[in-house]
């Protein structure tokens, strides 16, 4: 149920030596949401109405919500990968705001196709 672009930009970040394990992403989410479920989370989850269109997929909202809680967290976990290994950590707290910058132009280049 993963959409394609998702797919390939894990082929993609694979093929580069980039990987993100499932222990990593369960370690994430814990603690993101520590002692949590995704059913519990999906009942406090404010965008129920998102979730809806599950119906259309034949599935349930709450199963929906699973997918794209995986999914997103998933992504942010090879990005961030991929952003250390390309660009580090930056030396020093000054360094951040210029490091965000840089990151987020070349992200956007990425999407250009530049």
């Amino acid at each position: 149920m993963m959409k394609l672009p998702f797919l390939l930009m894990f082929i993609i970040l694979s093929n580069m030596g980039i990987v993100v394990t499932e222990k990593e992403i369960e370690e994430r989410k814990e603690a993101m949401f520590p002692d949590s479920k995704a059913s519990e989370r999906f009942e406090e989850n404010e965008f129920k109405e998102f979730f809806e269109q599950a119906a259309i997929l034949g599935v349930s909202s709450e199963e929906y919500f699973k997918v794209w809680e995986d999914i997103s967290i998933t992504t942010v976990a090879y990005m961030d990968q991929y952003v250390y290994e390309n660009f580090g950590e930056p030396a020093n707290p000054e360094d951040i705001e210029f490091g965000n910058q840089k990151v987020n132009e070349h992200i956007d280049s990425l999407f250009e196709g530049n």
